[in-house]
């Protein structure tokens, strides 16, 4: 092997570095040790100069598992908005996040895991807003109801999107169970808001429920751009009022 040019670590001349090297000391030490020749082998490790800035170790935010948890999450609730529950991999979780797709199983599971810990935390941040709808006449108070839901969806679009907008059209059983158990408890709670105007009865239940998917419908085009607020808001006004009303009463004869 022909022997490279000397090094400045042993008293090389400027043009190989020494000149910025000097005053150093401590990066001198530390080139010397790395940089030495193996006289017990048939090869060498040649003393090549450094003439550039030593790079510092990449540093990694160490996350406690709560903030973890929460990462992947956010991540995943993206990739499910986009392309929906069937075009996303656990793969594509873990690049999303930036971690392995081991840790995703660690907090997680599988897929199906991840999408039903969205639905969960969905359910959790909306019942932290939920309040009574306010207004002087019943209608007023249904078109708070509707305005309140339409901002909340438009302040959490993404997740909405990801999670509660798709529906039934997802067939997991255990997605469809807790996407189910959402829809009674907001079925539930407009029933409650709504007394002076609706008595509970499995009629009632059971037409809110049909009422949920027309909401989800109508939701999920306007925030993509398919239709304006104004018309979504005075649809849902119109409908849920109807619902409550005329099923929220007994039958005739």
């Amino acid at each position: 092997m022909t022997d490279v040019p000397p090094s400045p670590v042993e008293g090389g001349t400027p043009e190989y570095g020494g000149r910025w090297l000097a005053g150093r000391g401590p990066v001198v030490k530390t080139l010397t040790a790395l940089l030495t020749n193996r006289q017990n082998d048939s090869w060498r490790i040649a003393s090549w100069p450094y003439t550039g800035r030593m790079s510092a170790p990449r540093r990694y935010a160490r996350l406690d598992p709560e903030q973890r948890r929460e990462q992947i999450l956010d991540a995943a609730n993206g990739l499910f908005a986009e392309r929906g529950y069937d075009e996303v991999s656990i793969e594509d979780v873990a690049r999303a996040a930036g971690v392995t797709r081991g840790l995703v199983h660690h907090y997680f599971g599988g897929r199906k895991d991840v999408y039903v810990a969205l639905l969960e935390r969905l359910g959790e941040v909306r019942e932290d807003e939920l309040r009574p709808p306010v207004g002087r006449s019943a209608r007023a108070r249904v078109t708070d109801s509707v305005s309140r839901w339409l901002d909340w969806t438009e302040a959490n679009r993404v997740i909405y999107l990801g999670t509660i907008a798709p529906g039934d059209d997802i067939a997991d059983p255990d997605v469809r169970r807790v996407v189910s158990g959402l829809m009674h408890r907001a079925v539930s709670l407009a029933i409650t808001f709504h007394a002076d105007i609706a008595q509970d009865s499995p009629r009632l239940q059971y037409a809110l429920e049909c009422w949920t998917g027309l909401n989800r419908a109508a939701t999920r085009r306007w925030l993509r751009g398919e239709a304006t607020r104004e018309t979504t808001q005075e649809l849902l006004v119109t409908t849920l009022e109807h619902v409550l009303r005329t099923f929220g009463s007994p039958p005739r004869g």
